[in-house]
């Protein structure tokens, strides 16, 4: 998550989203529901603040290993 401070041009860095709030809604066909749903992202986002992964990213220098 970034943001722009009020009178300036450059990023900051205030946080990871690590996750976002979904919502279904159904699919209608003719105006009728189907047994099929629509999923959507509704915005609403879940975020970790910047310090979280700093600390991880110094404790990893080198990052993780994915073997």
């Amino acid at each position: 998550m970034v943001f722009v401070p009020p009178g300036r041009r450059d990023f900051k860095v205030a946080g990871v989203i690590s996750g976002f709030r979904a919502e279904e809604e159904p699919v209608l066909a003719g105006g009728q529901p189907t047994p099929l749903v629509y999923h959507y992202n509704t915005g609403i986002i879940v975020c970790q603040r910047i310090e979280h992964a700093v600390v991880l990213i110094q404790a990893n220098p080198i990052g993780f290993s994915l073997a």
